[in-house]
């Protein structure tokens, strides 16, 4: 679970194969090794939460989705 938290690139996956915790299977395991393999060669990138000072979030976003234009047709 610290992983997930700490770590939201691979949330998605560890939540998706933790859902077949009381049934796995050959292929959950498959996927779970195949995080574990991620993780590995991603050592150095996670999220460093301090326990002391402020906490500041940044974050940006590409609000005009790269200048994308939706082509449409009459309504």
């Amino acid at each position: 679970m610290y992983l997930a938290s700490t770590r939201p690139d691979i949330a998605y996956a560890v939540q998706i194969v933790s859902q077949f915790m009381a049934a796995p299977r050959i292929a959950h395991l498959d996927a779970v090794h195949r995080i574990l393999h991620y993780l590995q060669g991603t050592r150095d990138v996670g999220l460093f939460l301090p326990s002391q000072g402020s906490l500041v979030l940044q974050a940006f976003s590409d609000s005009d989705y790269a200048g994308f234009v939706v082509l449409r047709g009459p309504l």
